[in-house]
């Protein structure tokens, strides 16, 4: 076996991370990957749609790919359990949780993650979130000065749309309800009114209507990483998710960027949005190429 090149750690140039609103022309919403190779090391990023339903051919071509790469490590989206400090418990909790289902059941309830959690232990093969600590990111974006509200409506309805896009049976409210006990007790905003109904009446004031439940479309342009730079109809909402993405974006990349050093292959799988603000970096970074 040919021994892995540790010197492409020292490579990486967080200046070429891109903000997405400057590379989202390119993203017409469809699943991508691009690859990196240096010498018998690989790197492949597969940009995915958030997709719930395994019949998507889709999960064919993610599924190929992964032969094809014969990945030593698997990094995945949104899975706090997998973060490389998360506790032995938690991530025991996690991959017992998802590999207890069948392939069809993980994908209905993670998506891609699922599946990529599922073909990974089925191999043998490590599986790692590089994602922050999400009591991390929120204490980066509080020291931001937003309002509480827009940090509220940001993780919140982001997760609506989430809801309206999976095969899920429960409630909105009880769906939602995880992510808002989790945002009260990292924020620490004791004051704040957590009551759902408070919660559902922000739609009211940054996009004029109620609770839209009848659009999977409406809330994924509503917390879309825009700001006022490149989009006259911006709200305080998309500069939160401008923040979040360029802040998740440089710890994903570090972690990646990490694990070139102990592994011959690489496979990434996330949404295709972050494929498009770290390609330059992450092949700079494998390759040693100019930026680098």
């Amino acid at each position: 076996m040919n021994r892995v090149d540790s010197t492409i750690t020292t490579k990486f140039n967080p200046s070429l991370i891109r903000h997405y609103e400057d590379v989202a022309h390119r993203d017409k919403g469809l699943h991508r990957y691009f690859s990196a190779e240096r010498g018998a090391q690989k790197l492949l990023f597969f940009g995915s749609r958030h997709v719930y339903d395994l019949t998507d051919p889709m999960y064919r071509e993610i599924c190929s790919l992964a032969d094809e790469a014969r990945p030593d490590i698997i990094f995945v989206e949104g899975l706090q359990g997998l973060r490389r400090l998360a506790s032995p418990s938690q991530r025991s909790s996690l991959l017992q949780d998802i590999c207890s289902k069948s392939m069809e059941e993980a994908v209905r309830c993670y998506g891609e993650r699922g599946f990529a959690v599922k073909y990974a232990s089925e191999r043998n093969i490590q599986v790692e979130c590089p994602e922050p600590d999400f009591c991390q990111e929120m204490r980066h974006i509080v020291r931001q000065g937003f309002s509480r509200n827009a940090v509220v409506a940001y993780y919140v309805y982001r997760m609506v749309h989430q809801w309206l896009n999976r095969l899920s049976g429960a409630d909105v409210e009880t769906y939602l309800l995880p992510t808002i006990q989790e945002l009260r007790h990292l924020t620490g905003w004791n004051d704040y009114d957590w009551s759902f109904e408070a919660i559902a009446s922000i739609s009211e004031e940054f996009w004029r209507t109620p609770l839209k439940l009848d659009d999977p479309q409406f809330y994924l342009r509503g917390i879309a990483p825009f700001t006022t730079r490149t989009s006259s109809g911006a709200t305080e909402v998309n500069h939160v998710s401008a923040a979040s993405a360029f802040y998740r974006d440089h710890v994903i990349a570090e972690e990646v960027v990490s694990a070139i050093g102990r592994a011959h292959s690489i496979f990434v799988i996330f949404g295709s949005g972050h494929s498009f603000t770290l390609e330059e970096a992450l092949k700079a970074a494998f390759t040693g190429g100019p930026g680098a």
